[in-house]
């Protein structure tokens, strides 16, 4: 298990966080998500089969883009 930590241009209000929530939940692997809307960030807990790229292309996919994405180890708890 492995957690994203991911910034997130474009996003300025609730709304844009549940649209980048439902795409990032498409993804094979993702556990948990938590977005902050006025940090611009999501936190993402996910399984180590999950790539970078998958992350990115949901966000690019729900209308927003990933200015960074770092991968740590471990949980959102």
């Amino acid at each position: 298990m492995k957690k994203a930590v991911i910034t997130i241009d474009k996003m300025e209000c609730t709304s844009c966080a549940t649209r980048i929530s439902k795409s990032l939940r498409e993804i094979k692997g993702i556990k948990e998500i938590k977005i902050n809307v006025p940090a611009k960030e999501g936190l993402v807990e996910c399984e180590d089969n999950v790539k970078e790229i998958d992350l990115a292309n949901a966000i690019k996919k729900a209308g927003y883009l990933a200015k960074s994405i770092k991968f740590e180890n471990g949980t959102l708890n």
